[in-house]
Order: structure tokens, then sequence, then C-alpha cells
């Protein structure tokens, strides 16, 4: 009989980052996947490192202000969302019952219009139909991204840096202070 994977150490609790809980910025997550410390993450990031697998269901998170490492399902703020990541949903409209399917395959939906917030959804495993504005969490996995504000613009990652432009002229000139030593 093969037995499965042991899961992981969670880490020590000194591995914490170092700023106190007031200072630390909110919905930031640290996360553990084979006894190795990643993040911090904002929560919505680590959900979809969930949803599609790269954190696995073993997953245990971290976060400033909590009692310790838990697993990522049980994790107060992420709990209801971890477990939807990984459902199978059905959709009722005017067309009728469609699915299952994943919860990538509701969030085309909802971008592209087919579905919205007053769709009824049905989670499988779950106890009765429900407007998907509803459903605990779910908003917040279908919703597109918030916009980066003002503020946090330098920090975002699809930032290009672009160099002012020289003209071919000024590089071909010997520079003053290349001069002095």
């Amino acid at each position: 009989m093969e037995l499965a994977p042991a899961p992981p150490t969670a880490p020590a609790t000194d591995a914490a980052p170092a700023a106190p809980a007031s200072q630390a910025p909110a919905d930031q997550w640290m996360y553990a996947v084979d006894g190795r410390t990643r993040g911090p993450l904002p929560g919505r990031a680590l959900l979809k490192l969930y949803e599609r697998g790269v954190a696995p269901a073993q997953t245990l998170v971290w976060a400033p202000g909590a009692d310790g490492w838990q697993p990522i399902h049980a994790a107060p703020g992420l709990a209801a969302r971890a477990t939807l990541c990984r459902a199978q949903f059905y959709v009722s409209d005017k067309g009728g019952q469609e699915g299952p399917f994943p919860l990538g395959q509701l969030r085309a939906r909802f971008d592209d219009g087919r579905v919205d917030g007053l769709t009824q959804v049905f989670v499988a495993g779950g106890a009765a139909w429900a407007a998907l504005g509803e459903v605990e969490g779910l908003r917040d996995l279908v919703a597109p991204e918030p916009e980066v504000e003002e503020s946090n613009a330098a920090a975002s990652s699809d930032q290009v840096y672009e160099p002012e432009a020289i003209p071919v002229e000024e590089l071909a000139k010997p520079s003053e202070e290349k001069k002095k030593f």
C-alpha cells in the first residue's frame, strides 16, 4: 500500500514577517508549501494560486494578527473563498441549467456577461441554489481585479521603464566628467 506524502511541516511562528500587525498591510498572507515559506501576497493572489493548484490543498497560511499557521481552507478571511476555488458550479437561467464547471469557467461567464450577480448558481456539495451575489465569497472571486490606486502605481508589475531618448550625436560626444579622474 502506497502512503500519501506527509503534509508540509508548519514553519515556526518566528518565520512570520517582523512587522507588527498594526503596521502590516491589510490582507497580506504568507503561505507554506513543502515546508518552504513564501509571500507575502494579497489574499486574492494567494487564492488564484490555490485555484490553479500551484498552492496545494494542504497549503498552510499566516497573516499578521493570526494565532498561527493554519490550513488555507480554515483561515479566517480565506476559508469560504478557498473552498469555492476548488468547487464545481452549476448555473440556471432562461436557457436551463448548465454545469458542472470550475471557478475559472464561471469567472469567464461573468466576464463576458453570460452570468451576473442575480444568476442562480449551485455549488456542488451545497444545500441550495442562490443568486451568485449572495454566495459568501463568490462575488469576490469572479469580480474583475480592482484597479491599482494612483499611490500604488509605482509598485505595479506591468509598468515598464522607458528611458529618455538621447540623440545619437550626444552619445558620440565625450563627456566632460569622463575626462576627469
